[in-house]
């Protein structure tokens, strides 16, 4: 008789969770009386089995084991799924009691667990992106009862606090974008902390303000962006000065020698890891102070270019110079058959195929090029199966440098009387080059070398230089060595700076750096 292996304390308390949300899931569409008193207690239970990992993984300065990661994607389900029933329990009590307290409230913590399961999508990879449709009905909701500035309290680990359901919104929405990009965990736990500290000044406004300003569309299924909506619906800004000003309070303390916050676990950080969230969030709001000028100014253009698709592609065949054309050998003709010579008017000539002797291509015509990228038409055959965050590649034959792009948008269907698309790209570099580095091959004890592109960052002191890798590769957080002039140089991908499906564009640390062997 096989015996079933029982589950540890950790795994039945999970299970237990599952068990009960999945139940109270399945009465939110006529919620019982006491629908407020289990999700409160599902609350509770949730705060007592992560606290333990939460802090466990925040406190690791190793790259995280398998175990840790199963971790962090229970955490993020957990708190999606409690997020999730929240609104429907909200839904529910909207419809009985518009602007009763029990529905402010519920809307709130709702809120609140959607917007941590936001902060750890970037960290267990989540794809495809989040969906806001959620959000955006809770505070269209919120400002038609006129309680979407109203303080609320909602129970954090760290204590009960007092903040808006409108900063609660925008809290989990800048969540969102920044867990997309270049922040890692610890660091996002850092940026969430001063968002706490910043919800005086979550407010948003129906109309752009001066300075720039972030965006929600109330009406779509996306999350924030920068700039000013040009297409009629309803929107709704969110100021970056006043969190600039913010900002500016954190950059004096840290002047004067103390992080921020100076409590809880985020307070025993490396100071390395504020000086990055100082530095990318900089960037973020510069950014979107800017972002007025809308997009840059496109020309037309009328040639041809091989589109390599993918990261392996990109780097086997993206640098190296194109192949001269084959000669195909001469023309063959068949003289005899069994023995016997064969008229000159029967005789069959043989053309070798070119496609045998060539390697296939992709081309496109290029349309239109900016600063920022390019855009493409191609056969749907050849374009018709991309995703928006896609690695590409367009080398051109005269010699050009190639271009690294992604894709940003394509026409979902061919233009009218056409088998062909169009295709958006956003340019990564002009400047990649390959460069060999070597990495401790453990199974066999010794070093492998493989190549991977470098991406130079446009700022001369090379903190913004990368490297274009797969998610694999990043995820391994190996050492890797690197021999440039008379010098090796040890480094870690640390950082995301931009990604999609199957590539990660990796910020990396310097580890050690000293003269080659000779």
């Amino acid at each position: 008789m096989t015996s079933i292996p029982s589950l540890s304390f950790k795994d039945a308390a999970r299970e237990d969770f599952r068990e009960r949300l999945a139940d109270l899931r399945n009465t939110t569409a006529n919620p019982p009386a006491d629908v407020v008193e289990r999700f409160t207690d599902l609350e509770e239970r949730l705060r007592s089995l992560s606290h333990e990992d939460h802090a466990r993984l925040l406190g690791s300065s190793l790259a995280w084991t398998s175990e840790e990661y199963d971790a962090a994607r229970w955490l993020r389900s957990a708190s999606d799924g409690l997020g999730t029933v929240g609104y429907r329990v909200w839904e529910s009590l909207h419809k009985s009691d518009p602007s009763g307290a029990r529905s402010h409230d519920m809307m709130a913590r709702a809120l609140l667990h959607l917007g941590n399961a936001a902060k750890w999508d970037g960290v267990v990879n989540v794809i495809p992106p989040r969906a806001f449709r959620k959000f955006h009905a809770m505070l269209l909701a919120a400002m038609a009862g006129g309680f979407h500035a109203t303080p609320v309290s909602v129970g954090r680990e760290e204590g009960a606090v007092q903040c808006s359901v409108e900063a609660l919104y925008f809290r989990a929405l800048l969540l969102a974008r920044f867990a997309s990009g270049a922040f890692g965990f610890k660091q996002l736990e850092i940026l969430d902390q001063w968002m706490w500290m910043w919800t005086p000044v979550l407010a948003g406004t129906d109309e752009p303000p001066s300075g720039g300003a972030f965006r929600a569309d109330l009406d779509s299924n996306v999350g924030l962006r920068p700039g000013v909506r040009h297409v009629a619906g309803p929107s709704r800004y969110l100021a970056v000065a006043p969190i600039r000003m913010a900002y500016a309070a954190i950059v004096a303390e840290f002047h004067q020698g103390r992080v921020v916050p100076d409590k809880g676990v985020a307070s025993r950080f490396g100071v390395e890891e504020y000086v990055a969230v100082l530095e990318l969030a900089r960037r973020g709001l510069k950014g979107v102070a800017t972002s007025h000028a809308g997009r840059a100014e496109r020309a037309p253009r009328d040639y041809e270019a091989e589109l390599l698709v993918g990261l392996g592609e990109i780097v086997q065949r993206g640098f190296a110079a194109p192949a001269p054309p084959i000669v195909a050998p001469a023309e063959l003709t068949l003289a005899a058959l069994d023995g016997e010579p064969v008229a000159r008017t029967a005789r069959a000539v043989d053309h070798p195929i070119e496609s045998v002797f060539e390697r296939g291509q992709r081309k496109v015509h290029v349309t239109n090029e900016s600063a920022t990228g390019f855009g493409i038409e191609g056969e749907q055959d050849n374009l018709g199966h991309f995703l928006v965050g896609d690695l590409v590649a367009l080398r051109f034959d005269d010699g050009r440098a190639l271009e690294i792009c992604k894709v940003a948008r394509r026409s979902p269907t061919p233009t009218p009387g056409s088998t062909r698309i169009c295709v958006g790209l956003s340019r990564l570099s002009s400047e990649a080059h390959l460069v060999d580095l070597t990495s401790p091959e453990v199974s066999r004890g010794r070093e492998a070398t493989e190549k991977l592109a470098f991406i130079p960052g446009s700022d001369a002191s090379g903190r913004h230089d990368a490297w274009l890798v797969s998610e694999r590769e990043f995820a391994s957080r190996n050492t890797l060595a690197a021999g440039v002039g008379n010098r090796r140089f040890e480094l870690r991908f640390n950082r995301v700076r931009d990604r999609g499906p199957g590539w990660v564009l990796a910020g990396f640390e310097v580890l050690a750096a000293a003269l080659a062997a000779a």
